[in-house]
Order: structure tokens, then C-alpha cells, then sequence
């Protein structure tokens, strides 16, 4: 028979007090979830369309660095992706919905997609410079059109303009190939 420590085993006077904390920290995550971090369709979009425009400038940069033709394709087919995606959303962006985007939330998303493309041209930069451009390019670009998709969904699943739903669809499926060629880089 196995013969447990006194110390391993665990005490009311332990147990107790830590189940209530982990209760209320479940409890907070479940209302943050609810009510709080969701954005608006508005705000999906402002952020879709920062991501497409900034990643179109940083795929133009660095299209004329890339050696293998699959991946010099694959990025023209982005680059025209990307293209179409700013396109799609231009009558959106006019909107007075759009407009009326609170500002301090428009310059936080403004911020984070910054730093998020700074730190993608950083990471190609450095690449570019120790050789590896095609493997690092690749590789950032699956993560990049993933995160276009992940962000395209969210503003399907809020927007209830039809239009927008279906262009956003189009959009998911022409991207999904495109992350697939990526990713088998």
C-alpha cells in the first residue's frame, strides 16, 4: 500500500481558499468574455483594413528580394489579394458608422497594427540580410494571412450587411489557398 506524506497531501485550510480563488477568477473570465472585448463590426473592419493596407506596402518591399518563382507567385496572388481586400472595404470605410469610430479605439488598433507590421518588416529585414529570406517570408506571411482570415471571420460573424458578409467569404476562401501555398512553402 502506498504511504502519502502529511505534507504532500493537501488541507482543507489550503483547498478551500484556493478553490474560491480560482472560482472567482473563472467567474471574472466568463463576464469578461460576455461583456467585455468584444468588438464591433466597425472595428473588425478599421482593423482589417489597417492590416491588408500595411501588409500590402511591407509584401511590395520585399516581393523584389524573393529568389524561388512559387513564392515570388504566391506573393503577387497576396499582394493582388490584399489589393482587393482595401478595394471591397472602400465603400464601408465612407460610411458614417465608419466615421464615427470612437477615436481613442481607432488609435489603439492604429498603434498595435504598427507594431505588428514594424516588427514583421524587422524580422524580414533581418532575414534579408543573413540570407534567408524565402524560408522567414513564407513563414511570416502564413502567420500574417492567417491573422487576416482569423480577423475577416470576426467581422463577418458581427456585420449584418450582407453585402459585406459575402465579399468578406470571398475574400476568407481566395486567402485560405493562398496561406495554404504559404505554409507548404
Amino acid at each position: 500500500m502506498l504511504k502519502l506524506d502529511s505534507d504532500v497531501i493537501l488541507s482543507k485550510k489550503v483547498l478551500i481558499p484556493t478553490g474560491i480563488v480560482m472560482g472567482l477568477i473563472i467567474i471574472v473570465m466568463i463576464f469578461a468574455g460576455i461583456f467585455g472585448g468584444k468588438k464591433s463590426p466597425m472595428e473588425y473592419i478599421f482593423q482589417l483594413n489597417t492590416r491588408a493596407d500595411n501588409l500590402s506596402h511591407t509584401v511590395q518591399d520585399y516581393n523584389k528580394y524573393l529568389s524561388s518563382p512559387s513564392l515570388i507567385s504566391s506573393a503577387a496572388a497576396l499582394s493582388s489579394n490584399l489589393t482587393a481586400i482595401t478595394s471591397s472595404l472602400a465603400n464601408v470605410t465612407q460610411s458614417d458608422e465608419y466615421k464615427d469610430l470612437d477615436k481613442s479605439t481607432s488609435e489603439n488598433i492604429a498603434t498595435a497594427e504598427t507594431e505588428i507590421i514594424n516588427t514583421l518588416n524587422s524580422t524580414l529585414e533581418n532575414a534579408r540580410l543573413n540570407a534567408n529570406l524565402d524560408r522567414v517570408y513564407a513563414q511570416q506571411m502564413a502567420t500574417q494571412i492567417f491573422d487576416l482570415i482569423s480577423i475577416e471571420t470576426s467581422a463577418k460573424d458581427t456585420t449584418e450587411d450582407p453585402t459585406l458578409k459575402s465579399s468578406l467569404e470571398k475574400s476568407i476562401s481566395n486567402l485560405n489557398a493562398l496561406y495554404n501555398n504559404f505554409s507548404n512553402f
